[in-house]
């Protein structure tokens, strides 16, 4: 038989264990961290920072595009692209739109003409804070000639999740038409003046065409994106200059057209 003492350590041998039990229960759940699923790992997240001086800004994660192949062939021609899928429903609308009107005015001009060819390359994703840019570049083929290389550009806000405009990035209104083309013009004229096709005797001529093209009108500045504070515009060679498959590439400062304009607006 077990007597008075024995039954005092066997109480406190269960007492001791059961403290030893839940002190490692409790230990356990506060040192298991705590994971949150998220279920539109597409979609970009944000976060806050705050800066030495205690200002606190909004961080943005870059999106996870993805692509899809859109792939059709008839006779006479193919069609082979990469579109980037899996955004906001509303620029997701516009960038399909813009596809398929790529594709069907490609179809109604080569659909005569044997082994044409549209494609596209991989499409690029900037970033400039909550703004998001997509690039895409195409090529259309008749036979193994390249006959025209165009870009077709995207930006959007990742709070409101819908594209802007230009005088929206540039906090400003359509006075920002003006801006571009007071500013656009010499640097266009610089950077085609410097083509090893064109010689002095086309300058003065090539700087009228400049101006007629780039007049202050929202058509005239459909390709654009955001690289950082990088602002760069995209012209089809073609419109200055007796050429194709060629685009000119001008890059202006964001930061820097922005604070032009306010100053021009004080």
């Amino acid at each position: 038989m077990i007597n008075l003492d024995e039954k005092k350590y066997y109480i406190y041998g269960g007492f001791g264990l059961a403290i030893v039990l839940l002190l490692i229960t409790l230990f356990s759940f506060f040192s298991v961290p705590k994971y949150e699923v998220s279920t539109t790992s597409n979609i970009p997240t944000s976060d806050t920072n705050t800066t030495g001086n205690g200002e606190t800004t909004k961080v943005y994660s870059k999106p996870q595009v993805e692509s899809v192949a859109d792939v059709s062939s008839e006779e006479n021609y193919s069609i082979k692209l990469t579109k980037p899928s899996g955004l906001p429903t509303a620029v997701q609308e516009a960038i399909d739109n813009d596809f398929s009107k790529k594709k069907l005015a490609f179809i109604k001009k080569y659909s005569a003409k044997p082994s044409s060819i549209l494609e596209n390359n991989q499409p690029q994703i900037y970033q400039s804070g909550k703004y998001i840019s997509i690039v895409s570049v195409f090529l259309e083929y008749n036979g193994s000639d390249l006959e025209s290389k165009d870009s077709l550009c995207w930006t959007y806000d990742q709070d409101t999740k819908a594209i802007v405009s230009l005088p929206q990035i540039l906090e400003s209104d359509d006075k920002a038409y003006t801006y571009l083309s007071a500013t656009l013009k010499p640097l266009v004229l610089s950077s085609l003046a410097g083509r090893s096709d064109v010689v002095n005797s086309q300058i003065d001529g090539l700087n009228t065409k400049i101006g007629n093209v780039l007049t202050a009108d929202v058509k005239n500045y459909s390709k654009w994106y955001l690289d950082g504070d990088q602002l760069i515009f995209m012209f089809s060679t073609s419109l200055f200059l007796d050429v194709k498959a060629s685009e000119e590439k001008i890059t202006l400062g964001f930061s820097e057209s922005k604070n032009n304009l306010k100053s021009q607006a004080n």
